[in-house]
């Protein structure tokens, strides 16, 4: 099944994308138009709202680790995941 997921993307992306790149402008749209519902309906849908203070000047430590530092920086790596290019170099090592 994957194989044959693949093969069908593959097939889309070779025959069909020049002529359906408007569906990358819905997609965009959809994604933007669901990240606002969502985010809305999250703050609509807490109960309690901390402090503006609270948000940007309180660090909380519940991992276990004795060091805020190598908690914090530790908690960075997946957001800093997207921006090591891992997925280019996959892509050139695939190369034919």
């Amino acid at each position: 099944m994957f194989q044959a997921f693949n093969l069908l993307m593959l097939a889309y992306n070779i025959l069909l994308m020049k002529r359906t790149a408007w569906i990358h402008d819905i997609g965009f749209a959809i994604s933007l138009a669901a990240c606002i519902v969502i985010f809305i309906t999250c703050l609509a849908r807490s109960d309690t709202k901390q402090s503006n203070d609270f948000v940007w000047k309180t660090f909380v430590n519940s991992s276990g680790w004795s060091s805020d530092g190598i908690v914090f920086l530790t908690g960075l790596v997946n957001a800093n995941y997207i921006y090591s290019g891992i997925d280019g170099t996959l892509l050139l090592v695939n190369q034919p």
